[in-house]
């Protein structure tokens, strides 16, 4: 080994002790060390990190290693200088894989016109250079179908695919729930192979899919590659020098033409946006609201948009805001929310011991933050299962619970509903319990009082608004409204339960976005019953009932059901699929058809069946 691969090498091991206390930080926090701090272990904990997704698409795209070192030693380089521009860090990712993916076509441009050039003066072609296989040009393909991807399911494929993170170290770095990220990348295989197919990809699924598995990601950046591409951005950056003072002629008029094309595109962008305005103007005398695309790697000129246009009024806000008034519906009054955005303003509590036993909780604040707090091996929130748990463990310690937290926001519009529906439809403010036990005793000479050994839980509520607060607290919930039906209000507390439930179990799926997709998918695979049935009603994602990840979350299992009234479990027809995380097809579990029987929330006579 010459001496100046001894000084690479130890300049990389030196890089790698020195990056170990920035790995586990996020992007957003590294990428303001270097650019406010020059702190070149930030940098070097970031090229570690998506290196290997960068070094796969440089070497999926270009035959020639010197070529795709060149092109990954751009990508960092343009990093390094663009670092203060990148808007939404928290993409970074993304941003990487857009400029590595033009660093990598426009060198083999240059490859191309260099080997027409050659053959013109009469060299002989360069024939590694210009014979690639049928892989090398799928290859090309799958890169450029990622590329035309929604961001939402590009991210997915290439964290969890490209750069091997889990689901949940995926859902961390993009402040996604878990099931969002399962959902979305199953999502995006899907939407990915649709597309190679359409552009005749052919290859065997197994095939692509493993190009995007874990253990498919590119093999280890070469230890020289990363110590010479933080060596030469940190003399790029940090020494002020220039490009072909840094690098090699070949990698600096790579950057060059990198950087003329990002911002010939962002010039054009903008170019397009101010013409569109003009137009507007001109024919309706309004500016609309236009967003730039999240696709462009880098910010357009600020110059070049404040000084001529002026900036676009902001789009109106998704989410609820404290002191929000929701319009009266008729005959009913309007709905105002707290002023304080840490004010709950629908709270259901479920617990086996009011004092000391395991709880689970939903929270809905008014600015439509969500937080579901649940025991640990515990997803459902059914009050059988809660009670199962407590039997399973009885010698928990109640002073220092354990438990798992899901978060996620409603926009205005779900919280209105939410309300609404407790408040207008199940008249959630008019419930007196006193009035409620004495129509039980009234209809049934029973003081409401029920025993079940498989619920033991007291369900609690809490809505408040700005002007009022009500809550209410039930025992056995299913059970009492099971053998009360002709008590109203005890069947609108239930299902109010059950739409509160319902809220938990989409943030379990991922959003609402996954419930209707797994919706859709279960309608075609159940269209056999539909003929069957021809007056069964067709279930939508409205009717989820339950969502239950298995112990080891490779497969998630949906229940949907529409009832026939609003007693316990009368399903005019219910489904139950089973959807696997790893991309395979989903499967029915059961169906109850219309008519069958179900007495005390046990199904009769239902024929299981698998596809």
């Amino acid at each position: 080994m010459t001496s100046a691969d001894g000084n690479t090498v130890i300049s990389y091991l030196r890089m790698t002790l020195c990056s170990r206390t920035a790995a586990s930080a996020p992007d957003e926090e590294l990428l303001e060390r270097f650019v406010t701090q020059r702190d070149e272990a930030a940098f070097t904990a970031l090229l570690r990190r998506h290196g290997p997704m960068v070094w796969g698409v440089c070497q999926r795209l270009l035959a020639h290693r010197q070529d795709a070192e060149d092109a990954f030693q751009v990508t960092f380089l343009i990093l390094a200088r663009k670092a203060a521009a990148i808007s939404r860090r928290q993409l970074l990712a993304n941003w990487l894989f857009g400029v590595a993916r033009r660093a990598a076509l426009n060198m083999r441009a240059m490859r191309a016109r260099r080997a027409r050039h050659e053959q013109s003066c009469g060299d002989l072609p360069d024939v590694q250079a210009t014979v690639e296989t049928p892989w090398d040009d799928i290859h090309a393909v799958l890169d450029e179908e990622l590329a035309r991807m929604p961001t939402k399911y590009r991210l997915p494929l290439l964290l969890c695919g490209l750069e091997g993170m889990t689901h949940a170290d995926a859902g961390k770095y993009l402040g996604w729930p878990t099931g969002t990220v399962a959902g979305r990348l199953s999502r995006g295989r899907e939407l990915l192979r649709t597309r190679l197919l359409r552009r005749g990809v052919t290859a065997p699924a197994a095939a692509l899919t493993a190009v995007l598995a874990p253990d498919a990601v590119s093999a280890a950046v070469p230890p020289q590659l990363v110590a010479t591409s933080v060596r030469s951005a940190a003399a790029l950056v940090m020494a002020g020098q220039s490009a072909a003072a840094v690098v090699s002629p070949a990698v600096a008029m790579l950057m060059r033409e990198v950087l003329r094309k990002m911002f010939l595109s962002r010039l054009l962008m903008t170019t397009t946006l101010m013409a569109v305005l003009a137009l507007t103007l001109a024919t309706a005398g309004a500016i609309g609201h236009l967003t730039p695309s999240a696709e462009t790697p880098i910010s357009a000129p600020v110059s070049l948009a404040q000084k001529q246009i002026r900036p676009p009024a902001a789009a109106p806000s998704p989410w609820p805001v404290p002191g929000q008034t929701f319009a009266a519906n008729p005959g009913k009054p309007t709905i105002r929310l707290p002023s304080d955005a840490n004010a709950r303003v629908v709270r259901m509590e479920r617990s086996v011991d009011a004092a000391a036993g395991p709880r689970m909780i939903l929270t809905i604040f008014a600015d439509g933050r969500v937080a579901a707090e649940v025991p640990d091996g515990l997803l459902s929130l059914a009050a059988a299962d809660l009670t199962q748990h407590a039997k399973a463990d009885p010698t928990a310690d109640p002073g220092s619970p354990k438990g798992k937290v899901l978060e996620g926001r409603l926009t205005a519009r779900e919280l209105e509903e939410i309300l609404r529906f407790a408040l207008h439809d199940q008249e959630f403010f008019e419930f007196d319990q006193a009035a409620v036990k004495a129509a039980i005793w009234d209809k049934y000479q029973s003081d409401g009082n029920v025993n079940d050994s498989t619920d033991a839980t007291t369900t609690g509520f809490h809505i408040q608004t700005a002007n009022r607060t009500h809550e209410v607290q039930w025992s056995r919930l299913s059970k009492a409204a099971w053998d009360f039906p002709k008590v109203e209000r005890l069947l609108q507390l239930y299902a109010l339960d059950q739409r509160l439930s319902q809220v938990y179990y989409v943030l379990l799926a991922g959003g609402p976005e996954r419930v209707e997709e797994v919706a859709a998918k279960m309608n075609e695979l159940v269209q056999t019953y539909y003929c069957l049935y021809p007056n069964a009603p067709r279930l939508a994602a409205a009717d989820l009932l339950k969502v239950t990840p298995s112990a080891d979350e490779s497969q998630v299992e949906f229940v949907f059901s529409r009832n026939k009234d609003k007693k316990v479990r009368n399903p005019l027809f219910e489904v139950a699929i089973i959807v696997p995380q790893d991309g395979r097809e989903p499967t029915i579990r059961y169906v109850i058809p219309p008519g069958t029987s179900v007495r005390g929330g046990l199904v009769e006579r239902v024929p299981t069946i698998s596809k």
